[in-house]
């Protein structure tokens, strides 16, 4: 058991998952940031039926940090959600319906889980591709079981660069399409397209 989300992050390795065993209220603006988290490695943080409320604690930069630090944070929850200004950084696939205040940078951004059926002329698709929100670099990370990514979108009309592989390589945009659904109401769709 750990008094704060920040310890946790510090403690976490490979493979495990942190579990909320309650609601937690974040009161000292600290980062979660993991330390023993390498390339390649992945962690979770389950909300499960917990709701994770940052409450807007300003840190020595901002808004508090939620890092996958060099490898991968999934953040699941039943039915819960994060609530709340935070900072994202590193590759993070968030399946939460409700993921609060998220922000890369100063840019408030919403997780969008996105199925794609591009596939590379040479080899898989990469674990993480990389894009950029108005000069701000963002990784979205894979589901490796799906071929699916979560991508950070802005919730204004910021621009998102290509998105590129871990070699660097330009291989497909992402596009909003603007579409109305069953009730006639209009939605934005994130999808992703070959170059």
């Amino acid at each position: 058991m750990y008094n704060t989300l920040s310890e946790a992050f510090e403690a976490v390795t490979n493979g495990q998952t942190i579990v909320l065993k309650g609601n937690y209220t974040a009161r000292d603006g600290k980062d979660a940031t993991p330390t023993k988290i390498t390339e390649g490695q992945s962690f979770t943080l389950d909300l499960g039926e917990h709701t994770l409320n940052i409450g807007g604690q300003m840190g020595s930069e901002g808004y508090p940090m939620i890092s996958g630090g060099e490898g991968k944070l999934i953040l699941t929850a039943t039915t819960r959600q994060i609530t709340g200004n935070y900072r994202i950084d590193g590759k993070i696939y968030a399946e939460l319906n409700t993921p609060g205040g998220a922000h890369i940078g100063e840019i408030p951004v919403l997780n969008k889980l996105v199925s794609t059926s591009i596939s590379k002329q040479e080899g898989n698709m990469p674990s993480a591709i990389t894009y950029d929100i108005d000069g701000q670099e963002v990784e979205a990370a894979k589901d490796e079981t799906e071929n699916k990514y979560c991508l950070w979108v802005p919730t204004g009309s910021e621009t998102i660069s290509p998105v590129k592989d871990d070699a660097g390589t330009i291989f497909a945009q992402i596009k909003r399409v603007q579409g109305v659904t069953r009730s006639n109401r209009c939605s934005t769709l994130i999808v992703i397209t070959s170059q």
